[in-house]
């Protein structure tokens, strides 16, 4: 029997099949329905409710689409009353820990009166931050959404201080939380080593001086190369550390960026007092407002022995500011010796480095993919890796984030060309339906997690993450770091998860932009049209199902 993903569950009943992709904060529902087209002439579409047995609380799902007369119900409407008319759905508001419940039901009858049909019915529990000495933490981000209008009108700055830090940590989330902890966790006599590219944040800040008062050595490296905005936009912070005796170390000579983002725990190891790499933090995560409250970003814990040990002896390399040409010797040589100590895995990645050693593993994600690739690349894409992403096989599904100002990706990948790839960026929408929208635009990089997950539904999913962005820079010029970590069904689902939420809210605007000229958009079609696509082997839509819902 072949293994099976933990983090995806199935069910069956009658003519639908479903299954859901389990993060800890989100997951993704998707359904098929295998009987005949007189069977789905009769339905409506599809309705989810959903059952937290943790809490005892129940729900219909709710969508923006929606009868025609049933405008007042409006923007979101439960799907009992309207139902989906596709086949997948995100639940983008679960807790890690918590046991559900899904019902996905056909809705036959009539707009006037819908009748839920029984179908398969899915149990299962959100994944927890940290497992097996891996935690993945992510952040909300997308500060300009209606849901964050919705619940606090105004941006943080703007708000009574209480209300203030209610939506500073509705917009980080677990990020910034799970940050704190890993530095309050350091104890007296051990030692907390940073690498930082941008750093402002004052509760980090606070954070680190009081490691310092309780007894911790902390010493940092800061990007510092001269005539580098970066470089000046730090010293705010990074005085008052070393005011309290932390040491900061500059990083001056480094060829492009100093741009990793980590700490390692290390503390003595027995009598002797040698000190030993216990835990890592990384990702894409900088210490700085826009990282843990504005940008997409996700946060990493670590505690492989030889990972940690990896990223001690990285931190020591770079401490001493070598030349590019020294680095990359240095830095090499380290790759090298790590990867010989974990043959199977995962995969590090640390630069700089001579070679496209990180763009051919990026590459080698994207063509060996079976169903499903997802990239978050906020900052340019390697053209090896356009290149694997259009001639991959048609039937692949790629979906991808970009900023704005990346937005001329989408020019460069032929879409049209591989119906089943769909690149999209962040739209700023001040007002919709005569409603303010967005909340204000927070700046153009609202997409700032670096990551290609590769066939997440599958029993051996992959997974590349890290500071690094897809480019030449991130491999031959900047200080970065990144892993290949394979078979972690939790790790791929979290992240995986997180993707869609972003690539959804992202896709969703896209769709609200066009109602201008299309106003009646939003009105569910006629029972035996709206599926049609979905059957169609011409159209993309039909490859999705298929790819989400496990289905042929």
């Amino acid at each position: 029997m072949s293994p099976v993903n933990p983090s995806v569950v199935s069910r069956a009943a009658g003519d639908v099949t479903a299954r859901a992709l389990v993060g800890s904060r989100s997951l993704v529902l998707a359904w098929d329905h295998t009987g005949s087209d007189a069977d789905r002439d009769r339905l409506w579409g599809f309705a989810i409710e959903r059952t937290d047995l943790t809490t005892g609380r129940a729900k219909w799902l709710e969508g923006q689409r929606w009868f025609r007369g049933q405008e007042g119900l409006g923007p979101n409407v439960p799907s009992d009353v309207a139902p989906f008319q596709r086949f997948r759905w995100g639940d983008y508001g679960v807790y890690p820990g918590h046991r559900y419940r899904y019902e996905v039901h056909p809705v036959s009858g009539s707009a006037a009166n819908p009748v839920m049909e029984p179908g398969p019915v899915l149990e299962l529990v959100a994944a927890d931050h940290l497992v097996d000495g891996v935690g993945v933490y992510s952040n909300r981000g997308a500060g300009s959404s209606l849901a964050y209008r919705t619940k606090f009108g105004a941006p943080p700055d703007n708000l009574p201080p209480s209300k203030a830090t209610r939506a500073y940590g509705w917009l980080t989330r677990d990020l910034k939380p799970a940050c704190l902890r890993f530095i309050a966790d350091v104890a007296a006599g051990d030692e907390l080593r940073l690498c930082v590219f941008e750093f402002d944040d004052l509760d980090v800040l606070e954070a680190l001086i009081a490691a310092i008062g309780r007894g911790v050595r902390v010493r940092l490296i800061r990007h510092a190369k001269p005539d580098t905005p970066t470089a000046e936009d730090n010293e705010p912070a990074l005085q008052p550390l070393a005011d309290a005796g932390g040491e900061v170390i500059p990083r001056e000579r480094v060829p492009k960026l100093s741009h990793n983002k980590f700490m390692v725990h290390l503390r003595p190891d027995g009598a002797g007092g040698t000190l030993r790499a216990i835990r890592v933090w990384t990702g894409s995560t900088n210490l700085t407002r826009n990282g843990f409250y504005l940008q997409t970003n996700l946060g990493l814990v670590l505690h492989d022995a030889e990972v940690c040990a990896a990223f001690g002896e990285l931190w020591e390399i770079l401490a001493l500011d070598p030349v590019g040409r020294d680095a990359r010797t240095q830095v090499a040589a380290l790759v090298a010796r790590t990867r010989a100590l974990l043959p199977g895995g995962p995969e590090v990645h640390l630069s700089p480095v001579s070679g496209t050693e990180l763009l051919d593993c990026a590459v080698e994600l994207v063509r060996d993919a079976r169903d499903m690739v997802l990239i978050s690349s906020p900052f340019g894409l390697d053209g090896r890796i356009r290149d694997a992403i259009n001639t991959n096989d048609r039937a692949i599904v790629e979906y991808g984030l970009v900023n704005t100002t990346n937005g001329k990706l989408i020019t460069q990948l032929p879409i049209s060309e591989s119906p089943a790839s769909w690149f999209v960026k962040p739209a700023w929408m001040p007002k919709f339906d005569g409603q303010a929208w967005d909340n204000q635009p927070f700046g153009q990089h609202k997409i700032h997690a670096k990551v290609i997950v590769a066939d997440p539904f599958s029993a051996n999913p992959r997974v590349l993450v890290g500071s690094a962005n897809f480019s030449d820079e991130s491999v031959n010029g900047n200080d970065e770091n990144a892993f290949l970590i394979d078979g972690d069904p939790r790790l791929a689902a979290i992240i995986g998860t997180e993707f869609l939420r972003m690539f959804d809210h992202y896709k969703t605007r896209l769709f609200l932009s066009s109602l201008d000229t299309e106003p009646g958009a939003r009105h569910l079609k006629p029972k035996d049209v709206w599926w049609c696509r979905y059957y169609d082997p011409a159209d993309p839509k039909c490859r999705e199902r298929v790819v989400f819902g496990g289905g042929a």
